[in-house]
């Protein structure tokens, strides 16, 4: 076939072209994003209920619901939080569930228990997640001159401008918001006119309620035409509640003449900051097919309209996750020109000819492109996975056009060069579809891994396999017909192979072969030596400039507080920070996955360099350690999608103490023993968080005795505690809360409480005092569930068998509770029993292909016992420079193996090849490693020069790829010593008895 289409040159070029073009066409389609679509979904119930206390919404709340969920389909764990008025229910699916399915199924199960839970209650929410979902990016914005717009004003701006432009892009799915301010109408009776009028605040919230109602949907008939019917006297202004009228005492009166009407802001429980000024954020979630190039073009574009249509308004990006794709292909590019650009020089040093490297110019990005048109047909994005498969590829992509033209030149030593050109490529290309299929066979098992590892495995299975199946068809069929037609080679421009110091050097080797291979052996055993030192991690550690730190401060302080203390610690590490953002008490974004409490931070730091983190921590630890005793705090690199994807932020051990003769968690005062106990034996763990209630209790036998109404006693109290909503004014696009509240905010609670006086039903003032208690007490703050029930979490940074034998001991001597663990540790001891399994059904694949292709069961033995000390030399170069294993090391690990098992299956099948033509066995051996030992070096030679200027260059890119080029360079150094000696060393052993030598 080679033959025919090698004297068809413009045929093949045509056909080439026409390829490419339809590839460039479609390849435009291709999705970018930053890491493949995972299909581990996750479904958030979220539920609110503002009137209800933490312990009663999960009693009567939150237990029904989650009990119903327990039986939806394919549920991997279910868990929940709640809080004083809301709470989260997490559920995990099983991997590639139909999201969409399990969200309708979900609803469903809403729907039926609707009727068992509090009328009161909200519709809770369902939300369809990913393991993998995150926002895109952050915009943060904030008023730089106040004066000119107000807080609602700019909260509206947010809301129904910049938003809706952000979500009319196509690429973005959803914007969420945090930091807005909503309005809100007050009604303020002053309290002088209300006590000569002989009335309370009831009369004005049924003035306005009446004022306010709906006539519903009403149609009218009029004899052929009907119409719909609107109450022409809803309230639509702060005017219209004002003029109000009021019969008192047979006087008219209008809410105007008793009370004071305002617009104003309604009180907020959540802030943004960003430095010192109060502003907003918008979080921008991507859809998850879409073009990362193009999201960012368009909202460069926007941006850059929106600071010329709002001066008056500052726009920053930030947690821009799409940059370390940018890196990704930066890196992919990088690694290109390095490996053309070396590829060319090592080429023309060993040939002296300058047309060789055009060759390899040419063939390397066709490979690419028609790999990238591969990733079209099989609805492959690209992302950073799939990326560093095409890096491998682009790697074995210059070896095999090395090799096929290295061939070619040799055969003309001996055939003419028409021949040559054809014999050459048929020569090698049976080992070379071996050492693709071997490479291939490493990755592709990988998909049988479950959950995350197997969905990540999958995109990189298909991209090697897409890349290597590009490169051997490249090789085989077009850089021949271009060597023909470039080339020109004469039979005297071929280089002939002497014996030389090669030669010499593998006769010596065979001769010393029974004493040579027991110390190679040994020296690919120790490969367990830095295995067992060097630091596992499931993605390699980056400089970071930005941090959270995260605080509780352990107090009912109140919003404003929380706000000030935060600019407090702003003010002290300000020196170092290059700005800073600030989630203050709790979050308004709707999809959220960790709640967060009015008397909590979030501060999101950016150093000005990042080696001065330690300087950061020393501050604040100084700051916590002598004004905020009570307050824990936390400070991480800012959670990005890896560390979510790998688990990074997870603990390894969490500990789920449960009583056994309870459905509740007991009080903190009969659980507080047990939890000392383990915090003597282990002091780092953090205290259960408690929150101060204030209980009202209400005596029921007095109020009938003052004769005084359960419903004007609760009126009150929400009158005095700013929370008395009675109506809603429709604004132009929502509706505004109509408040009947004091002026002044509550300061002392008992101190209002003991001088506040309710009109009972005669007209008589009645103290509060003579039927309302008040007690101040201590409970927790959230209650956390897991599939079995109610417990309390505690969480462990290590595993270790004493840890788990210790908890364990001190949760059974108090004989009421029992403890299970969960955590990252298990889920990478399941993920470890997996790639066990997995590993050997490689190792059976590459021993089947092997074998396949050598007609022998003993040549494939040959292969495997040169790789343990290739991988000793990469694990020895990732210890000698500080780097640990982690998913891009072992990437690097498998590039360097597919090298060093190219190079042994061309020594291999070229002694073969000689002893089929009628060797004596040490002649094969000598001449087959004589003839593949300038492939074997320009290969190796190539890629450790394209990778070497990686580990003198800086930034993120570099620290991404460096793992995979310190584990190649260390692996190829020592795995191509090992190719050239071992191979022929060990082929004389295995067939020294059988054949002549």
């Amino acid at each position: 076939m080679l033959r025919y289409i090698i004297n068809r040159p413009i045929g093949v070029i045509m056909t080439t072209i026409a390829i490419l073009a339809i590839s460039v066409v479609f390849v435009r389609d291709v999705p970018i994003a930053l890491l493949p679509d995972i299909p581990i979904p996750r479904i958030t119930v979220q539920i609110s209920a503002q009137d209800l206390d933490a312990r009663t919404m999960e009693t009567t709340v939150v237990r029904i619901i989650r009990n119903q969920l327990m039986q939806v389909n394919n549920l991997i764990d279910i868990s929940s939080r709640t809080r004083n008025g809301s709470a989260v229910i997490d559920i995990e699916l099983d991997y590639d569930t139909n999201i969409n399915l399990a969200s309708i199924e979900i609803n469903d199960k809403m729907d039926q228990i609707m009727h068992s839970l509090p009328r009161h209650i909200d519709r809770p929410r369902v939300i369809k997640t990913n393991v993998s979902d995150i926002p895109v990016f952050y915009l943060d914005m904030y008023v730089r001159d106040t004066s000119l717009i107000s807080e609602i004003e700019f909260s509206n701006l947010i809301k129904r401008s910049i938003r809706k432009r952000l979500e009319q892009i196509p690429e973005i799915a959803f914007v969420d918001i945090h930091g807005s301010v909503e309005p809100e109408i007050l009604v303020i009776p002053d309290p002088l006119i209300m006590d000569v009028l002989n009335i309370d605040e009831n009369i004005l919230s049924k003035a306005i309620v009446n004022a306010n109602l709906r006539l519903g949907n009403i149609l009218l008939k009029d004899g052929a035409y009907q119409y719909n019917v609107e109450l022409a006297s809803r309230l639509v202004s702060t005017q219209d509640i004002q003029q109000i009228y009021l019969k008192i005492s047979g006087r008219v009166l209008q809410i105007k003449d008793i009370a004071n009407v305002i617009s104003s802001e309604k009180p907020r429980r959540g802030s943004f900051y960003y430095n010192e000024y109060s502003g907003g954020s918008l979080a921008v979630r991507r859809k998850y097919d879409a073009n990362n190039y193009k999201l960012r073009e368009a909202v460069d574009t926007l941006m850059a309209d929106l600071k010329i249509q709002y001066p008056n308004i500052h726009f920053q990006l930030s947690n821009d996750q799409s940059a370390i794709l940018n890196v990704s292909i930066s890196n992919l590019m990088s690694s290109l020109y390095y490996g053309l650009g070396f590829a060319a020089l090592v080429m023309f040093l060993f040939f002296r000819d300058w047309r060789l490297p055009l060759l390899i110019t040419i063939s390397i990005p066709v490979g690419l492109i028609i790999s990238l048109f591969g990733f079209y047909l099989l609805d492959i994005s690209i992302n950073i996975i799939s990326l560093a498969g095409l890096i491998l590829g682009i790697g074995l992509m210059i070896d095999n056009a090395i090799i096929i033209i290295e061939n070619i030149k040799q055969k003309i030593r001996v055939e003419s060069p028409d021949l040559a050109f054809t014999s050459g490529p048929n020569e090698v290309v049976r080992p070379l579809i071996s050492s693709a299929l071997t490479t291939s066979s490493v990755f592709l098992p990988m998909i049988l891994l479950s959950g995350i590892a197997g969905a990540l495995f999958y995109d990189q299975a298909l991209s090697i396999t897409l890349a290597l199946t590009s490169s051997i068809l490249v090789s085989y069929f077009l850089l021949p017909v271009l060597a023909r037609l470039i080339l020109k080679i004469q039979p005297q421009d071929s280089i002939e192979y002497k014996s030389g110091l090669h030669a010499k050097l593998i006769e010596w080797l065979i001769n010393k072969r029974r004493i040579l291979i027991p110390l190679m052996l040994l020296l690919g055993a120790c490969v367990v030596l830095p295995y067992q030192h060097l630091e596992k991690q499931a993605f390699p550690s980056i400089t970071r400039n930005s941090y959270s730190l995260k605080v509780d401060w352990n107090e009912q302080i109140s919003l404003e507080e929380n706000q000030e203390r935060y600019l407090r610690l702003r003010e002290i590490i300000n020196p170092w920070i290059s700005k800073s953002t600030a989630y203050i008490g709790e979050l308004q974004y709707l999809l959220t996955e960790k709640p967060q409490y009015i008397n909590e931070l979030e501060m999101i730091i950016y150093l000005t360099d990042p080696n001065q983190i330690a300087s950061i921590e020393h501050e604040i630890k100084g700051v916590f350690g002598k004004t905020f005793l009570s307050a824990s705090y936390n400070i991480s690199p800012l959670e990005n999608v890896f560390d979510k994807i790998f688990g990074q932020d997870d603990h390894a051990v969490y500990a789920h103490i449960q009583p056994i003769k309870s459905i509740n968690i007991p009080p903190k005062e009969e659980v507080g023993p047990l939890l000392a106990n383990i915090r003597e034996l282990y002091p780092d763990v953090r205290p259960i968080s408690l929150e101060s209630y204030i209980g009202i209790k209400i005596d029921y036998n007095a109020l009938l005795v003052y004769n005084v109404s359960v419903e004007s006693l609760m009126s009150k109290l929400k009158f005095i505690f700013k929370n008395n909503e009675v109506s809603q004014l429709k604004g132009a696009e929502e509706f505004i809360p109509i408040q009947i509240s004091k002026s002044e905010e509550v300061q002392d609670v008992k101190n209002v409480i003991n001088s506040t006086q309710i009109r009972n039903i005669d007209g008589q003032l009645i103290p509060m005092i003579s039927f309302v208690n008040l007690r101040v007490y201590q409970d927790y703050k959230d209650i956390s569930s897991i599939r079995s029930g109610e417990c309390i979490t505690i969480t462990f940074d290590e595993y270790s068998d004493p840890l788990i034998d210790g908890v364990t001991e001190i949760v059974h001597a108090h004989q009421d509770y029992t403890v299970l663990f969960s955590g990252s540790y298990f889920e990478n001891k399941i993920l470890i029993k997996e790639l066990s399994l997995v590993g050997g059904v490689v190792f059976l694949l590459l021993f089947l292909i092997l074998a396949a292709q050598f007609e022998s069961l003993l040549q494939p033995l040959i292969v495997a016992l040169t790789l343990p000390i290739g991988i000793l030399g990469a694990l020895m170069a990732l210890w000698m420079m500080g780097d640990t294993i982690n998913i891009i090391a072992i990437i690097g690990i498998i590039i360097m193996s597919g090298i060093d098992v190219n190079d042994a299956i061309l020594k291999i099948d070229m002694i073969n090849k000689n002893i089929a033509s009628g060797m004596s066995l040490n002649k094969a051996i000598i001449d087959g490693s004589n003839r593949r030992i300038r492939p074997i070096l320009m290969t190796s030679i190539t890629t450790i020069l394209a990778m070497t200027p990686i580990l003198f260059t800086g930034g993120l890119g570099a620290e991404l790829q460096r793992p995979l080029a310190v584990a190649v360079i260390g692996g190829l150094i020592l795995g191509t010593f090992a190719s050239i000696v071992m191979v022929p060393m060990l082929y004389r052993l295995f067939y020294g008895w059988t054949m002549r030598e």
